[in-house]
């Protein structure tokens, strides 16, 4: 497998085409959500406030870092929502040199459009969510309750990796939180309102009794 943490390097001078053509020739079926993990740490590490760097230049760097999120989309090694939550990071990190953002920075990394991002990446909405929530926490006390009354000695059967709603549910409850971090840079109010109305069901969103 191609080293994650040799990736930055290797992408950054390419153009958006050639570098899907560079993923593409080392990852057929795509990279593993692995691997885009991997990337996506060194990525933020180079991005971050101990990394000299001219405005101009930094700007440059944070598009290829969006380009980056975008492709782990498109090529399936992220979810759509996790891909967002990518972006809030930038967004924090963008924050911590640019505010304002300047003309040259990525809009996917400044609080609005990396909102806007999420929230439209959300596999379900916020009645759904609850909802699969409250479902979820039914599902796991019958477990717990059967747990407790199987025979002694007879294993417990294998945790079925998570598909459909409830996948999506766990993908919700791992980005919204998330948008604490810049939604009170938010200048759209709608937007801000709508962050902020997710941000207050968190608490109903846990999938544990």
């Amino acid at each position: 497998m191609t080293d994650p943490w040799l990736a930055w390097d290797a992408l950054r001078t390419l153009s958006a085409g050639q570098r899907e053509a560079w993923l593409r020739e080392r990852f057929p079926d795509g990279a593993p959500q692995q691997w885009w993990r991997a990337v996506r740490e060194d990525t933020e590490t180079r991005l971050g406030p101990l990394r000299p760097a001219s405005a101009d230049g930094r700007a440059a760097d944070f598009a290829v870092a969006v380009h980056l999120a975008v492709l782990a989309e498109r090529t399936g090694g992220l979810s759509p929502a996790r891909a967002g939550e990518w972006l809030l990071n930038l967004a924090v990190i963008a924050l911590r040199h640019f505010f304002p953002p300047p003309p040259g920075l990525p809009v996917e990394v400044t609080p609005d459009g990396a909102v806007r991002f999420v929230l439209g990446a959300l596999p379900l909405t916020r009645e759904e969510a609850l909802r699969a929530a409250g479902e979820e926490r039914r599902r796991a006390a019958e477990e717990d309750e059967a747990a407790r009354s199987r025979v002694p000695g007879r294993p417990l059967p294998r945790p079925a990796r998570p598909t459909g709603t409830r996948a999506a549910l766990l993908d919700v409850v791992w980005v919204v939180p998330s948008l604490a971090g810049v939604v009170g840079h938010v200048t759209d109010q709608d937007l801000a309102d709508e962050a902020r109305a997710w941000l207050a069901a968190v608490p109903l969103l846990d999938p544990e009794p």
